[in-house]
């Protein structure tokens, strides 16, 4: 059986390629079996109807030739034969693609190729004089990186074109004359090969013309304001109104007066030292028992790493250095089905630049089954929490990770309800499920205790199937208050927050304002006077129209933090005025609707338009009539 990530891989394929006979069995098996990945390949069906929906254009000549000649390569007869020799399709991946092991990093890395298809289109450079056509020296220079020699790079300038001619650089004639450039353009502050983020810059003219009338033709890509002095020997120093951000590349065109290109400069500010990859991936998993552990950083010249890495459960190995990667080589293979956390502290240092690790990294995988054993039907939770209103069955929603060979399914679950004493249970019982491991396979981590908690409920419930997505109805009605369900498998048991209220919260938070809506499911009306707090602080009362507008505090914006340990969600409640009282996250998950750490999401939004559309829950019945309310804004008038 073929895991998630071979699956999207497969099915991501039959985009351009017809899979082999038996890549197709395997993929079809796999997503009888499989709800998310099934809901997954209704997400790229969305996704690629939205992407024929573009305007086409066509590619300049010089990207049309190296595809072209990449397919060449790739397409001609392999030195082996029969079983050795290399499909077609994967011949052509490998020529416009370095390899990799993990098939998820493969079809990542095609969205990258494309992605960088889509934008070189849009900044080729003008050949220059002393540089032989068909060069591929680019007009927009690539970043710093942090341990080069190279504080700031002064690319070719592009010659001028007239209007209505070609820009295809295979196309346009050199200028005869030589180039003579017009203006120096310098940082104040340098930090080892990177700008500091307090350097201003320095711009001095070659050519005689006032540096103050050249800085005002100055433009800087991201926008960049700045105030222009001049200093002792007649240059325009420029000082940002506020510091540069951290890693930015800062592009600097310098035009005439007519609008033409005359020099470009490009810049990267400090930044301090990053985890950009790991070997596992974070959340990854059926992971080969003979993994090694990598952790590659964004800078050369890292030292003492080793020293940072803690490795849980605890494991045997030795850790070696390779430039920017850091490799954990294990004594002997990982332990089967098991959950490894490996964290890495701050202060991992730089030499020569002075840069650290500010913050702590943190990964986890799973590793698979051991060969040969058993294999069992297993359930996830579609959500960490559920709400219902008063006068209905509750309804809960999972997904199943099939184990039959024949494809069919599990049709009932063992269900188990337990009643949360208080809110604060509630609450505290929300942030433990949150933290743990629903994207693994055989791993929960820590159950939240149900010793001491009454049972109200427990059942063998049927399921139902609506695109990949099980569902199950509460035989009866609940009273309000807060839940634990819990599906008590012997093999993986996962639990789910259930809340029973008629207090309905709406809540939107943007940068500026936060708004908090409170409604009254049994009237129907809008809940007045209600209080509206983040983790016991009060943000207000709503109005008679139910609505509570505040300026965002500091802790919905921080979003999780360190205030009741990792993980610590932010947390709003309500409270009415007859007493009741309702919680809610202020956040979903960082891997909502997702497994294995690969991520996806069915919103959309418009580049014309703000808007917001939202219904009152998502899952109905045939006989419910759905409410849905929303906005639409034009972005530019308001």
């Amino acid at each position: 059986m073929i895991d998630h990530d071979r699956a999207r891989e497969l099915f991501a394929v039959t985009s351009d390629f017809a899979l082999e006979p038996d890549e197709r069995a395997d993929l079809l098996a796999h997503l009888d079996d499989c709800g998310p990945c099934r809901a997954f390949t209704h997400e790229l069906d969305d996704l690629g109807r939205s992407l024929a929906e573009l305007a086409a254009t066509d590619a300049p000549d010089r990207l049309r030739r190296r595809v072209l000649d990449a397919a060449a390569i790739a397409t001609q007869p392999t030195a082996q034969a029969g079983a050795n020799a290399v499909p077609m399709r994967s011949r052509l991946l490998r020529a416009v693609m370095p390899p990799y092991r993990s098939p998820a990093a493969l079809v990542a890395m095609a969205a990258v190729v494309i992605v960088a298809v889509l934008a070189g289109t849009l900044s080729w450079q003008t050949p220059r004089p002393d540089v032989p056509s068909g060069s591929d020296t680019a007009a927009a220079v690539s970043p710093t990186p942090a341990g080069s020699d190279i504080a700031t790079v002064n690319p070719t300038p592009a010659a001028s074109v007239e209007p209505g001619a070609s820009q295809d650089p295979a196309s346009t004639t050199p200028p005869t004359s030589g180039y003579t450039a017009v203006a120096d353009l310098t940082a104040t502050k340098v930090d080892g090969a990177v700008l500091a983020l307090g350097s201003g810059f320095r711009l001095a003219s070659l050519d005689g013309t006032p540096a103050a009338d050249l800085a005002g033709r100055l433009t800087v890509e991201p926008t960049l304001k700045f105030t222009i002095e001049q200093d002792a020997d007649g240059a325009a120093l420029l000082t940002p109104d506020e510091p540069l951000t951290q890693g930015t590349v800062y592009q600097f065109t310098l035009s005439d007066k007519a609008g033409q290109t005359l020099d470009t400069w490009a810049f990267q500010a400090r930044q301090s030292l990053r985890v950009v990859s790991t070997v596992p991936a974070d959340t990854a998993t059926d992971v080969p028992l003979d993994t090694g552990i990598e952790v590659t950083f964004d800078q050369d010249g890292v030292t003492d790493a080793a020293s940072h890495v803690t490795i849980t459960p605890a494991t045997e190995g030795r850790f070696e250095q390779h430039g920017r990667v850091l490799a954990f080589v294990p004594d002997r293979a990982l332990d089967a089905a098991t959950l490894y956390t490996v964290s890495v502290s701050p202060g991992v240092p730089v030499q020569g630049t002075g840069e650290i690790l500010e913050e702590a990294v943190t990964f986890r995988f799973e590793t698979a089954a051991a060969e040969g054993a058993a294999r069992e039907t297993t359930f996830q939770f579609e959500d960490d929490m559920f709400e219902s209103a008063t006068a209905e069955r509750p309804v809960i929603a999972l997904w199943s990770f099939q184990a039959n060979e024949d494809g069919s399914g599990q049709d009932h679950a063992l269900i188990e309800v337990y009643r949360l004493p208080d809110l604060g249970s509630a609450i505290d019982a929300f942030r433990q499920i949150r933290g743990s491991a629903r994207w693994a396979r055989f791993t929960t981590g820590d159950l939240v205790p149900t010793d001491g908690l009454r049972r109200v409920a427990a059942l063998d419930a049927p399921l139902e199937d609506t695109n990949g997505i099980l569902w199950f109805t509460l035989p009866e009605r609940l009273a309000a208050g807060s839940y634990l369900v819990q599906h008590p498998s012997p093999t993986r048991p996962i639990q789910a927050i259930l809340q029973v209220t008629d207090v309905a919260t709406h809540l939107t938070i943007s940068t500026r304002m936060t708004l908090a809506w409170v409604n009254d499911l049994a009237s129907g009306d809008p809940l007045s006077g209600a209080t509206v707090a983040v983790d016991g602080a009060e943000l207000g009362r709503t109005g008679a129209d139910g609505s509570l507008l505040v300026e965002s505090p500091s802790a919905l914006l921080d979003g999780d933090g360190a205030r009741c340990g990792e993980p610590c969600p932010v947390v709003i409640t309500v409270r009415t005025t007859d007493g009741r009282v309702a919680f809610m996250p202020a956040s979903g998950r960082s891997d909502f609707g997702s497994f294995d750490g690969c991520c996806f999401d069915s919103s959309a939004s418009g580049q014309d338009y703000w808007q917001i559309l939202h219904t009152d829950r998502q899952v109905y019945r045939r006989t419910d009539t759905i409410n849905v309310w929303g906005a639409l804004r034009d972005r530019d008038s308001g």
